[in-house]
């Protein structure tokens, strides 16, 4: 017989299992919803962490001793300090941050420690530190660097309050000692400060004779320097030079310009010697006074000419005069436009001989004036050095008058503001952060943990996850049952109503739905590895076929370790699948009623030697073919696909195959690994059936209402109390 259905006959995606391996091991989101399924079924690991985090935190909090803290409040001025310097040095801030972090750690110092412990007399009070085993007491050394220890100064941010914590096992010695901290501090620097005070104003009085001598040295020096170079002022001496060396500058550039102006000039006038209209176009003629005044003479001869010529003929006497007066003038002109020449070069030879002047002068002036900048060089040094120390005498007067008033008259910069307080309430151990953390490391511990689980676990726990795994509709997901041997039980005979029954009515819809009627009177159930519960799913739904009215015949077809005469408590010794393969009975012989109408069934027979060698020939086929004239569907259980290959040899003659998969227990390796042989015989399975899903960890979600009473006033009446009890099968 052969078969009708193909790889392409399946709705599922056709892709290969490396494909699909590769799916899930790089698919980058994480489901939130399986992990919380996962969590759910494993929260007793939870339980248990949080109650070891919750009794370390007890523990915790009985074995820590009781530590108390007190609080002083210092607050810094932003005044400048008391020692007063010369006026080039800038006072100290005490209000920069640099001035506030050495207050900070000064404040906790080797020797403010030591002040402390001898104010509070610390080395005869044992309640500050238990003396030592050896007897006797600490040395004042040791008390101190314990006390260095316990406090804590910490400046706030953005003000000027640093604030001093002390912490001890007795809440009144962690006050004195806090109060005691902020007062041997103040005193500290008022002792300071006040000898600094007196250093400083000796310092200046010495400085002051110092300088003093230095400024009378300084105006000797200057004073002897004028006697050698004779001069009173070097100051007007150089203005004087500079004013001469400027005038000499301008005239000599005035007469240069001349000197340029003839000089090009007189070359136009040598190329345009005896011609008279070209000696007008040079600028030195054209523009030379009586050269001008002959012009505008000729412009004015000219327009009386014109004006006459409307009046009076060429032959009339006013004509005539008027003519010969403007030739007269024009002749004029020609003699003086000719004799420009010679004046010309007179006049540029004494422009000439002029700039040469002008430029010994100017030499001779800038000779002058670089002497006497030698000169002014050494003086402006003895200048200046008078000035500077005639300036740092005056300053070092002006500072040490200030010094000497306000010598111990200035308030300190730290103040205490706040004094610290008795405090009952210890800071440790923090009973709730103990606790809250405890439960906190617990979860996490417990999350952690759950999540190393859940990515070790190679099983599938839902439905989306089976899908999105094994690239295969799921056709069914069939609940684990409570109280009945899940393996042997007719769920479907002895328990209608249940949940489990309905999933089995849901599978026999699911796979009625994947082709025509035709192509889905054949069906094998197999799965990867044995004892995942394919012969309870292969009689189960054979029953729901039969429930229909459907002749069903249900054939064991794992003949290495055959079941179905246990489920149907039918003897072995009956004839079955052997002994129809080997010849020795008939169908209508092995095929043996059961007790539910409609449903038959044909089981194993004798154990074969050789299974895979009856089943390799055309008798299966043949079995096939037969069954289909005296059955509406025929149901195979077979062996599983993984240890032995039984199942292939049957692919052939089988219409719908399902594989079963037990929830939360079959690795999905496994399961990739049978899809995958069948798949090398051109085969593949129709849809994946979940078996015995456990109903705490992802069956809820699916089925939530086989938890809620949803199937009772629906399929029928709930059973009665004691109804469902483990069925003992010989």
């Amino acid at each position: 017989m052969s078969s009708t259905r193909g790889p392409a006959a399946s709705p599922s995606p056709n892709r290969s299992i490396d494909q699909l391996s590769e799916l899930f091991q790089t698919q980058g989101s994480f489901d939130y919803r399986h992990f919380l399924h996962f969590a759910l079924s494993k929260s007793w690991i939870i339980l248990l962490l949080l109650l070891a985090g919750l009794l370390i935190a007890i523990s915790y909090i009985a074995r820590t001793p009781k530590v108390y803290q007190s609080r002083a409040v210092l607050e810094v001025d932003i005044a400048p300090q008391a020692i007063l310097t010369v006026q080039d040095v800038r006072p100290q801030n005490l209000g920069a941050l640099d001035q506030l972090r050495t207050i900070e750690q000064n404040l906790s110092n080797r020797t403010l420690m030591q002040r402390v412990v001898r104010a509070l007399d610390l080395t005869r009070n044992p309640d500050f530190m238990p003396p030592p085993d050896t007897g006797g007491a600490y040395s004042e050394d040791a008390l101190a660097g314990a006390l260095g220890g316990m406090v804590s100064p910490l400046i706030r941010r953005g003000t000027r309050l640093i604030d001093i914590f002390v912490q001890h096992g007795d809440p009144k010695i962690a006050q004195l000692i806090a109060n005691a901290v902020g007062r041997e501090y103040i005193r500290q620097s008022i002792e300071r400060r006040s000898g600094t005070s007196e250093l400083a104003l000796q310092f200046l009085m010495e400085e002051s004779e110092r300088l003093k001598k230095k400024v009378r040295d300084s105006e000797q020096a200057l004073q002897d320097y004028r006697e050698v170079q004779k001069s009173v002022s070097f100051e007007n001496q150089e203005n004087i030079v500079l004013d001469k060396l400027k005038d000499l500058n301008s005239k000599l550039t005035s007469v240069k310009a001349d000197r340029m102006r003839l000089e090009s000039d007189f070359a136009q006038i040598r190329q345009y010697e005896g011609n008279v209209d070209k000696l007008l176009t040079v600028p030195s003629i054209s523009n030379h006074p009586t050269v001008i005044d002959l012009k505008k003479e000729i412009q004015s001869l000219e327009a009386n000419i014109a004006t006459l010529a409307q009046r009076y003929k060429d032959k009339h006497p006013k004509m005539i005069s008027a003519r010969t007066q403007l030739s007269e003038v024009q002749s004029n002109m020609r003699q003086n436009v000719l004799k420009l020449p010679t004046q010309m070069q007179s006049e540029f030879e004494k422009t000439s001989s002029q700039e040469r002047s002008f430029e010994a002068a100017l030499s001779e002036q800038e000779r002058s004036a670089l002497e006497l900048s030698k000169k002014t060089i050494r003086y402006k040094e003895l200048q200046r050095d008078l000035e500077t120390d005639r300036a740092l005498f005056e300053s070092v007067l002006k500072r040490m008058k200030e010094t000497d008033l306000s010598k111990g008259i200035q308030a300190d910069p730290v103040q205490v503001v706040e004094a610290a307080t008795f405090n009952s309430a210890p800071i440790r151990p923090d009973t709730t952060r103990a606790i809250a953390t405890g439960i906190i490391l617990g979860l996490a511990a417990g999350l952690g943990i759950i999540l190393i689980l859940m990515y070790l676990d190679s099983s599938v726990k839902t439905v989306d996850q089976a899908e999105k795994i094994f690239g295969l509709p799921t056709v069914a997901a069939i609940p684990q049952l409570k109280d009945l041997a899940q393996d042997t039980t007719l769920v479907m005979a002895r328990d209608p109503n249940s949940v489990v029954a309905e999933s089995f009515r849901s599978l026999r819809a699911s796979l009625a739905l994947l082709g025509p009627e035709a192509e889905r009177k054949i069906s094998l159930f197999t799965s990867a590895l044995p004892g995942e519960g394919k012969s309870f799913c292969c009689t189960n739904y054979s029953i729901s076929l039969a429930q229909q009215n459907l002749r069903t015949l249900v054939i064991d077809a794992d003949m290495r370790r055959p079941s179905l005469h246990k489920i149907f408590k039918i003897p072995r010794s009956n004839a079955g699948l052997t002994e129809y393969l080997v010849g020795t009975a008939t169908l209508d012989e092995a095929a043996q009623k059961t007790e539910m109408e409609n449903l038959f069934v044909l089981l194993g027979g004798e154990k074969a030697p050789n299974p895979a060698e009856l089943l390799s020939g055309n008798g299966f086929g043949e079995l096939m073919t037969e069954a289909l004239k005296s059955f509406d569907r025929i149901v195979v259980d077979t062996a599983p696909l993984v240890p032995v290959s039984d199942t292939l040899l049957l692919l052939p003659y089988i219409q719908t195959v399902c594989m079963v998969v037990q929830g939360g227990k079959t690795p999905r390796n496994a399961v990739l690994r049978a899809i995958e042989v069948m798949k090398k015989v051109g085969q593949r399975p129709d849809g994946i059936v979940l078996n015995k899903m456990p109903r705490r960890s992802g069956i809820d979600y699916y089925y939530y209402y086989g938890e809620h009473g949803y199937h009772e006033g629906v399929y029928g009446s709930a059973p009665a109390p004691g109804a469902r009890r483990k069925e003992k099968i010989a």
